[in-house]
């Protein structure tokens, strides 16, 4: 921080069913997640067994006993309500820009083909979240 400045920063709010389905995530039931594995190995600082691991590097394999918050220091990221909010700001400027341009269409019509950037853009900034 720069000394005599004065920041903002904006609310923060830890998101509980967030937390709830992070922790309840493994290897198991989490496999869609391609970067999971990576996160995995550098949460539990073990590897996987698709790694060899190096005799004496003291790196010891995961077990997949492993569970989040319990065996490791887990703290929701301060910035996951906004991502949050992105992602449903761009989900319904889509379906909104969809239900104008495609009545009635399954699937993306001539109009959204290709997406024109600057009339999405138009959408994003007319959803309201609450």
């Amino acid at each position: 921080m720069a000394e005599g400045a004065v920041t903002i920063l904006p609310k923060r709010q830890n998101i509980r069913g967030f937390d709830r389905y992070f922790t309840s995530r493994t290897l198991e039931n989490n496999r869609r997640n391609i970067w999971f594995a990576e996160f995995w190995e550098n949460n539990f600082n073990c590897k996987l067994s698709r790694h060899a691991l190096k005799k004496g590097s003291g790196v010891k394999k995961c077990t997949n006993q492993e569970r989040i918050g319990k065996d490791s220091s887990y703290e929701q990221e301060g910035k996951v309500m906004f991502v949050i909010d992105a992602v449903y700001a761009m989900a319904h400027a889509l379906h909104n820009m969809h239900k104008d341009l495609c009545p009635g269409k399954v699937g993306l019509c001539s109009r959204m083909d290709p997406v024109d950037g600057t009339l999405l853009l138009k959408y994003i900034r007319n959803v309201k979240i609450a």
